[in-house]
């Protein structure tokens, strides 16, 4: 994931990335009624390397830049398992689980975390039941 909309970032987009000055592309207005043809150099442009070089470039010419990690990887990150970020949960259906918790703080705790996914149909008499639907009509 990079983002590069403010000019002097775009320009350093540009400039890492090789690319050469196009009308398309002068201003983020521009940039974002071309947006189909931005992507086609976007794309060919980052194929050219892998990810870990492009956010080392990227981030170093002052482009935010950061990989968009599987679970499986996230899960695993020094990053967040050094933040505490990966909490384990018994589901119902298929046994242990790990997760990633959310990354706020409020008054020191984590909102969220550590409650289940309800299995496929588990809350829907009450949802139902919330929008006025008595038990003949929720059948």
């Amino acid at each position: 994931m990079l983002s590069a909309v403010r000019e002097e970032r775009w320009a350093a987009l540009t400039a890492v990335l090789g690319i050469p000055p196009d009308d398309r592309f002068a201003d983020a207005h521009l940039r974002k009624q071309n947006e189909a043809a931005l992507d086609a150099v976007l794309t060919e442009r980052l194929a050219g390397a892998d990810v870990a070089s492009w956010v080392r470039d990227l981030t170093a010419a002052g482009v935010p830049a950061a990989p968009v990690n599987s679970l499986k990887v996230a899960l695993e990150s020094p990053l967040v398992t050094g933040r505490g970020l990966v909490y384990e949960s018994v589901h119902p259906t298929v046994g242990r689980v790990r997760n990633l918790a959310s990354p706020l703080l409020v008054d020191g705790d984590r909102p969220g975390t550590g409650a289940l996914s309800p299995v496929l149909g588990a809350d829907t008499d009450d949802v139902l039941g919330e929008l006025g639907r008595d038990e003949r009509q929720r059948a």
